[in-house]
């Protein structure tokens, strides 16, 4: 009887041991309840930021409530409204007007944007000059002018020419009969040859590169500083040589300049007039007169006189004669390839250099 009643009471405490092992169930979540389902802004809707796995970021906290998180906890707190913007501050005070103030070059040759093209605002000589276009009009202009001398002041230094024109290519064609025959050297720079240089290439504004590079072998191969005619044949013959290019009386006639326009071209740096030389030798380089003919015509002429340039003319730059045209092929050759050499690197003829380039003098 006694074993029954244990057997009993232990069955009846692992019933009630079971009993409290059981843990109540929680309230069932209400799933079909309702949130607002706003979206962090109006661009993109919840449903394209869940599709796009955005759920979890943080700015998506307090938006999307349902659905990126079924109405429970809503990822956290919506973070704060910004604080108001302070308010702007006042606007500046208009700016005063710019100040105006002369504009004066320190030449008539030369404008006061070209000059300031050409890097000379810094230049001694600017100083009290293009006061707007270099200084903006600033309280003294880059320096007052120096106060006038009881004797005249001297001239301001020349501005630069302007840079080396367009044009890769030999006026008439001419860098096909360029050889390297005649070369002899680059001579080094030279103070009076970079003048005469500067002067050249300031009269030969409407010219090509091409075109200019010619004018300069042409005087290189007249006089080692491009500053004197041979005057060896004197002022007032048919063979008397005027300008940097050396061309004689008989040349210039053709051209309609009679012996005293020649003379006026001047024999030295001192008397040149190198703009109206200019003129007779682009028409020459250019073929633009019928009586003279193409560019190898006045080539022939140059190197041998009338007889050369009647007996060559239109036969090309590589015309030779033993007797009538000596030399002439040699001659535009020379020009031909010390123009190329100019052309392929401008300094040459802008700094002074000299192209060497040697023909037999035969006249």
């Amino acid at each position: 009887m006694m074993r029954i009643v244990l057997t009993t009471l232990a069955s009846s405490a692992a019933a009630q041991d079971l009993f409290l092992a059981v843990k109540p169930l929680e309230p069932a979540v209400n799933v079909s309840a309702s949130c607002s389902d706003d979206p962090p802004d109006s661009r993109y809707s919840c449903s394209q930021q869940k599709a796009w796995g955005k759920c979890s970021a943080s700015f998506m906290k307090g938006h999307c409530c349902s659905s990126c998180f079924s109405c429970i906890g809503c990822g956290g707190s919506p973070s704060p409204p910004f604080p108001p913007r302070p308010p702007s501050p006042p606007p500046f005070p208009p700016r005063p007007p710019s100040p105006s103030c002369s504009d004066t070059p320190p030449d008539s040759r030369y404008s006061c944007s070209q000059q300031k093209t050409w890097g000379k605002c810094s230049a001694s000589f600017m100083k009290g000059h293009c006061c707007s276009t270099c200084f903006g009009c600033q309280a003294g202009c880059g320096g007052s002018p120096s106060p006038p001398s009881p004797s005249p002041p001297p001239s301001p230094p020349s501005p630069p020419s302007p840079p080396w024109p367009a044009g890769s290519n030999l006026p008439g064609g001419i860098e096909a009969y360029a050889n390297k025959n005649q070369r002899c050297g680059i001579e080094g720079v030279d103070k009076t040859r970079k003048s005469m240089q500067d002067k050249i290439r300031s009269a030969c504004g409407g010219c090509s590169g091409g075109e200019l590079a010619v004018v300069m072998a042409m005087a290189m191969l007249e006089s080692d500083k491009m500053d004197h005619s041979d005057t060896s044949k004197g002022t007032s013959s048919g063979k008397s040589n005027f300008s940097p290019w050396n061309m004689n009386a008989d040349f210039l006639q053709v051209l309609g300049c009679d012996i005293h326009c020649a003379q006026r071209l001047g024999q030295t740096s001192g008397s040149f007039d190198i703009s109206g030389a200019l003129r007779y030798v682009l028409e020459g380089i250019r073929g633009t007169n019928p009586t003279l003919g193409g560019i190898c015509d006045f080539f022939h002429f140059h190197r041998y006189g009338s007889t050369g340039w009647k007996s060559g003319k239109g036969k090309g730059c590589g015309y030779e004669s033993g007797s009538d045209c000596k030399g002439c092929s040699s001659y535009a050759a020379a020009i031909a390839d010390g123009a190329k050499q100019i052309l392929d690197k401008h300094e040459l003829g802008t700094d002074g250099y000299r192209v060497c380039e040697k023909v037999a003098h035969v006249r």
